[in-house]
């Protein structure tokens, strides 16, 4: 028996992978900003501010 895709059929699970991607999109924007400030060592000498490392992962 050969089943016959419809109009709508195509619509809903175009619709159903666009929403499947939301998160991930909205999360990847509110976590863009915490990824460019990076992440730091600041290094004192006896209490005093002395030098800024930037810290990589890679």
């Amino acid at each position: 028996m050969k089943m016959k895709i419809k109009k709508w059929d195509i619509i809903i699970i175009g619709l159903l992978l666009i929403i499947s991607f939301l998160p991930y999109m909205l999360i990847k924007e509110l976590v863009k900003d915490d990824i460019t400030k990076g992440t730091y060592a600041y290094i004192t000498v006896e209490g005093e501010f002395y030098k800024e490392i930037p810290l990589t992962g890679r």
